[in-house]
């Protein structure tokens, strides 16, 4: 997630996702333009896959 954000965890790995890339990442609708501009806009990537641990 550093990698992408940009910034490293905080708190033991508590706090690590909360980052418009990472939002906007997963939100963006890829048969929208406007979304794919503006992720363009700010830099951000698409993301296609989340893998989720609950524990």
């Amino acid at each position: 997630v550093a990698e992408v954000t940009g910034h490293p965890e905080m708190l033991d790995g508590r706090v690590k996702t909360l980052h418009p890339a990472v939002h906007a990442g997963l939100l963006a609708r890829r048969e929208q333009g406007s979304d794919m501009a503006a992720l363009e806009q700010h830099g951000y990537r698409a993301i296609d896959l989340v893998v989720v641990n609950l524990y």
